[in-house]
């Protein structure tokens, strides 16, 4: 049913965005909301609390208010709600651009788990790397337009075409 279908998708939108995050409740009170915003059964998530606030590395403030994270580990919690299920959608914005090296490896090994039919992973990233890496298709758009969309390595190497030398903004010509 499409209404459905587009509700599961706006639900994931909202929480890989982390927007939302209700300021005045606990971690724990937040994992449990937006879990069943995203359609889980509350024993589910509630009983998937401890493994999330694992992962976000966030267990020892996990009655703290939402409020008093930074913003990389409100991030963190979206991102570590948001892969603690299956989804059918997963929108990622530069979410491996959070936290330290360490940390960044722990997401991609969490998301080697949906690189498969079983889910649509839509992935915004500057990591030409990450991108040859796992991506099929690449949509290039700047300022608004579709610059390329097809391969991932035809893709990174002509938007990488476009970027000029080092030496050409160590003499600041292209600021």
């Amino acid at each position: 049913d499409l209404e459905r279908g587009l509700l599961v998708q706006l639900r994931q939108f909202l929480i890989e965005l982390g927007v939302g995050f209700e300021p005045e409740l606990t971690l724990e009170e937040n994992i449990i909301y937006y879990g069943v915003l995203l359609g889980h059964a509350e024993a589910l998530v509630r009983a998937s609390v401890d493994e999330i606030l694992q992962f976000a590395e966030l267990a020892e403030v996990r009655d703290a208010p939402t409020k008093t994270l930074s913003s990389g580990m409100g991030a963190r919690l979206g991102f570590a709600i948001a892969t603690q299920w299956r989804p059918d959608i997963l929108l990622l914005d530069e979410v491996l651009a959070v936290g330290d090296e360490r940390f960044r490896r722990k997401c991609a090994a969490r998301l080697e788990r949906f690189w498969d039919a079983h889910s649509t992973i839509v992935l915004v990233s500057h990591d030409m790397n990450y991108i040859l890496r796992t991506c099929e298709r690449v949509v290039w758009i700047d300022h608004g337009a579709v610059h390329f969309d097809g391969p991932s390595a035809e893709g990174v190497e002509r938007y990488l075409a476009t970027i000029p030398s080092g030496a050409g903004f160590e003499r600041g010509e292209q600021l």
